[in-house]
């Protein structure tokens, strides 16, 4: 079972990479410039785009692309703006306005190796490189680091539990809510973590005169 696990894994991994190829060959058939093309040298050619996928870990492959697409559709819902090559000013209020949707600098960060690894493969006038951008993504780490921190995350008190029950465990309400609203209460009684309240199991459970009950885990 472990072996046909990994197959598949290894399956999925190629066919990702043969799909991210045929992505980055869009651009480096069009957009390479590292020197003169040569009728003769065009099967060559051919393998730059794998040979590039290569270069990183599958997982980072996968996170280049993903972070690429968001950053095209992004330019996409702007006219005037090209994702490839990307100016400077472009990419950088990209990179604001990640920091103003809540992203974390690691997704920031990743959108910003991602766009670099595309335009160095591709032997263009790379964004990242510019003095400005980087100032940009350090002004970014600096903001996302102080929005996180200011984000306080309250206490739940009786009064939300009070309001939970009032909407979701009425006279109408479904066994599925009734349950999570009960697991919720168990949870805040018992002061259980979220792996322990899933592993309760019925024979953890002690009724008392059908009001109280113990709970042993």
């Amino acid at each position: 079972m472990l072996c046909c696990l990994c197959l598949l894994s290894a399956h999925f991994t190629i066919l990702f990479v043969l799909i991210f190829c045929r992505f980055l060959s869009q651009f480096t058939h069009s957009s390479i410039a590292v020197g003169p093309r040569i009728d003769a040298l065009r099967p060559l050619e051919e393998l730059i785009p794998g040979v590039l996928a290569a270069s990183k870990a599958p997982s980072t492959v996968k996170g280049y692309h993903s972070q690429f697409q968001k950053w095209k559709a992004w330019a996409a819902s702007f006219p005037g703006v090209a994702c490839f090559p990307a100016s400077a000013l472009h990419f950088s209020l990209y990179l604001i306005s990640l920091v103003q949707s809540g992203y974390s600098f690691a997704t920031i960060n990743s959108a910003f190796y991602s766009v670099n690894f595309f335009h160095n493969s591709c032997g263009v006038p790379n964004p990242c490189n510019s003095s400005f951008v980087k100032a940009i993504l350090e002004g970014c780490k600096r903001v996302s680091a102080n929005f996180v921190s200011s984000k306080k995350r309250l206490p739940i008190c009786p009064e939300h539990l009070h309001a939970l029950v009032q909407r979701f465990a009425g006279v109408n309400a479904s066994l599925s809510d009734i349950r999570d609203v009960c697991l919720c209460l168990v949870s805040f009684a018992g002061f259980l973590r979220f792996n322990e309240a899933c592993n309760i199991r019925w024979c953890d459970i002690d009724f008392k005169d059908d009001v109280f009950f113990s709970v042993y885990s």
